[in-house]
């Protein structure tokens, strides 16, 4: 053998081992990935369940991370949160609690009560109408009524309402009557403040719970501790991706930015299709209801710790779990992207 032909043969034998410990180290790799995605998702259920456990009771025993709520303030609060409730309260009380006002329509009933309902209930209509069960001749009929004629309070049709027991919506949905436990008006009638079936009749007695200052709190400690570990769990891959992003060629930067018009054009259309079928339809605006609990948590004391959980920790710990580890476990790409769109949307 030539020693030129011998070179060319160690040359070979050695691309060929090259290969084989590049394979090697792949291999390694990838199962250092898999073992990695495996804990980063065990830590955020742990972090989720059981830390968030302990958080919750270490803050429910402090005096100062409590509110007590009045139950004519939980009644507001319930009706901005659903609009199949309605409302009888007194009209001293509802003036107190101005940063509800925005999200519930109110109507005199009489000097002293308003009947009040979400805003959203009556969104682009000046009249709604309900059904009541009717025995009319030994036979259960439902008829419907008018709740609100022409923007105004059909009051008789109230009252007829408040002699029953069992009333609906035209959309079919139970109606619920939310009164507090300090007054029984004499106007309701006593088969109805008797009538407790499916919690048709909601009375509300007074609460303490945890602020929306010691809430955000809670939420801002558990994404820095998850952040915190699948920082240190993952920061090979972390720094793996950084490394790729950066070197990203024109291509690659057109891609990203071709990516990010799509997304918030599809975003825009659905919104705008949403709000047309709604109007066409006719449908309760649910809307109305999640930009209302937004607005009102953006107003609270602990807006600071929301907006950093939400806009910063949150986003990044979710990627890392519903995204990352998730395609690091799962070789095939589509059902990654299944999987991964169930979890986290």
């Amino acid at each position: 053998m030539s020693d030129k032909e011998k070179i060319d043969f160690e040359d070979l034998f050695k691309e060929e081992n090259d290969d084989v410990v590049k394979q090697q180290e792949l291999e390694t790799k990838n199962l250092n990935n898999h073992h990695r995605s495996i804990i980063a998702i065990a830590i955020y259920l742990f972090v989720s369940i059981f830390v968030a456990a302990i958080l919750l009771f270490v803050f429910d025993k402090s005096p100062y991370t409590k509110v007590i709520r009045t139950p004519d303030e939980i009644v507001l609060i319930e009706l901005v949160n659903n609009t199949d409730l309605i409302a009888v309260i007194k009209k001293d009380e509802f003036s107190k609690y101005e940063r509800y006002h925005t999200y519930l329509k109110k109507y005199d009933y009489d000097d002293d009560y308003y009947l009040v309902l979400n805003a959203g209930k009556i969104a682009g209509k000046t009249s709604i109408t309900f059904f009541i069960e009717q025995e009319i001749e030994e036979i259960i009929q439902k008829n419907e009524f008018f709740l609100i004629e022409d923007s105004k309070l059909v009051k008789e049709n109230l009252d007829l309402y408040f002699q029953n027991t069992i009333a609906e919506w035209k959309e079919k949905n139970p109606i619920k009557l939310l009164l507090t436990d300090e007054v029984k008006p004499d106007f309701i009638g006593d088969d109805l403040w008797d009538y407790n079936l499916e919690k048709k009749l909601v009375i509300v007695d007074f609460s303490e719970e945890l602020s929306e200052f010691a809430l955000s709190s809670i939420n801002l400690i558990l994404y820095i501790i998850m952040f915190a570990f699948l920082f240190l769990t993952m920061f090979d891959m972390i720094k793996h991706d950084v490394k790729n992003f950066i070197n990203l060629k024109s291509k690659g930067w057109i891609s990203v930015g071709v990516g990010l018009v799509i997304f918030y054009a599809f975003s825009i259309a659905a919104s705008v299709v949403q709000s047309f079928v709604g109007l066409i339809f006719k449908i309760d605006p649910q809307t109305s209801v999640n930009q209302a609990t937004i607005e009102l948590a953006l107003r609270s004391n602990g807006i600071y710790f929301t907006l950093i959980s939400a806009i910063l920790f949150g986003p990044i710990v979710e990627e890392l779990v519903f995204r990352k580890s998730i395609f690091s476990m799962i070789k095939n790409k589509w059902v990654a992207i299944i999987v991964s769109s169930l979890l986290f949307g």
